[in-house]
């Protein structure tokens, strides 16, 4: 399964641990959200995808007029700085970090000795 978070939705945990997030790699998830725009320009000035998709807000699509921008309460460009060391963390930015830090980890592993539990003659 082929995902579409950017670096700037990984670094947030701004997706769904069993939805958008349950991939099998991420193609653009190394880029932050300015630099899939720039790449989203490049196809447009190619041809390979219409001009709609460079006027279209980020959105999840959860409810009427909702953008990520709006629900994450700061705009992709100042995340982008932040993911990018280029500024440093602001509170929020650091909470929704640290708070969604389950969602960049596998889960943890029960370990058992086996030989403790089998019955010995």
């Amino acid at each position: 399964m082929v995902g579409t978070s950017n670096k700037d939705e990984i670094e947030i945990g701004y997706f769904t641990k069993g939805g958008d997030g349950l991939v099998d790699f991420e193609p653009i998830g190394d880029l932050v959200k300015g630099e899939v725009y720039g790449l989203a320009r490049l196809a447009v000035a190619e041809g390979f995808l219409p001009n709609c998709v460079l006027e279209i807000a980020p959105s999840a699509g959860l409810w009427e007029n909702q953008t990520d921008e709006g629900e994450l309460g700061m705009s992709y460009e100042k995340i982008d700085r932040m993911v990018r060391g280029l500024e440093p963390y602001n509170e929020k930015m650091q909470n929704m970090h640290d708070n969604t830090e389950n969602k960049r980890e596998m889960p943890p592993v029960f370990k058992v000795n086996i030989e403790d539990y089998l019955i010995k003659d």
